[in-house]
């Protein structure tokens, strides 16, 4: 008696037997639907996200624009302090050259 050496087979995953493609079940049809809900979901979360999103850019915009105003308010009353420092400094500076007498000292202006 001979003895026949089969040589062993090997089986990948295309060799697994499985019910998908045996045609539409009741639990496909479910799947489905499972799925349409989970999207319209995601769907309504990525909209909620993206208004929040929308609203947080608008309030960043308004500060940004209220930053601006403040600013040129701030560089306006610079611009009109050293205008007056400017010209009561010349004012001093003529009083000064007319006084007569030794100086005492420095004044500081704040």
């Amino acid at each position: 008696m001979t003895m026949s050496k089969r040589k062993p087979t090997i089986k990948g995953l295309v060799d697994i037997r499985t019910l998908s493609g045996r045609g539409v079940s009741g639990q496909k049809v479910y799947q489905i639907y499972l799925k349409l809900g989970t999207l319209e979901m995601e769907k309504l979360r990525r909209q909620k996200e993206r208004d929040n999103v929308l609203e947080r850019m608008n309030t960043i915009n308004h500060r940004l624009q209220s930053i601006d105003a403040e600013i040129d308010m701030l560089r306006r009353g610079i611009e009109a302090l050293t205008a007056t420092e400017v010209g009561a400094d010349k004012v001093d500076a003529a009083n000064n050259s007319a006084a007569s007498g030794p100086k005492r000292g420095f004044k500081l202006r704040y």
